[in-house]
């Protein structure tokens, strides 16, 4: 599956082009472009059928410091809820395939009871039929934490030719999926 990141797209007719150009993920977040970006997202792949697309988005739940990966208060699960739900009127859509906690690089990001609630009840009323974290840091703690808690089904981490450690994450990737995680 080709995917596209669309945090740097600009136009609805880009979106259109990438997806008849063979495009079929797109991702985006809450924080791209404060939220426009999604409406962009959306509004290029209106009256597409919607089985011929995946999207992904994320979401920083508003009590994470996104700099240090700390929370600074209690996840707020109901308004968590709403913020995933603001992703979706903004997407114009009644789901997303993928939704996702973004700057989970601790460990306690992972297993946080509040986060792993809301999460759950988006995935059982319908709003989002996988859900993930995404990091840049500490992915191999993130990744082996996410195996072992066995709540969500795909990590999308960090990984280029500036990995350091790559056989330490490689390890850590071989033991995600073999626990079922999506990568």
């Amino acid at each position: 599956m080709i995917s596209m990141g669309s945090g740097s797209a600009n136009s609805v007719g880009f979106v259109k082009a990438a997806y008849f150009a063979g495009v079929e993920l797109f991702f985006s977040a809450t924080y791209y472009g404060e939220g426009n970006n999604e409406k962009l997202v959306g509004e290029g792949l209106k009256d597409l059928p919607r089985n011929s697309f995946v999207i992904g988005t994320a979401a920083p739940p508003d009590s994470l410091d996104t700099r240090t990966g700390s929370f600074t208060s209690s996840v707020n699960v109901d308004a968590y809820i709403k913020k995933a739900e603001g992703s979706l009127s903004r997407f114009g859509l009644d789901y997303v395939d993928i939704f996702m906690v973004p700057y989970s690089s601790k460990k306690e990001v992972v297993l946080d009871n509040n986060i792993i609630k809301a999460l759950q009840e988006l995935k059982k009323s319908g709003k989002t039929k996988y859900i993930g974290l995404s990091s840049h840091a500490n992915c191999e703690e993130v990744l082996k934490t996410a195996a072992d808690c066995k709540i969500y089904d795909v990590v999308m981490i960090s990984y280029n030719f500036k990995t350091q450690n790559v056989s330490s994450l490689n390890d850590a990737i071989a033991y995600a999926a073999k626990a079922g995680v999506g990568l």
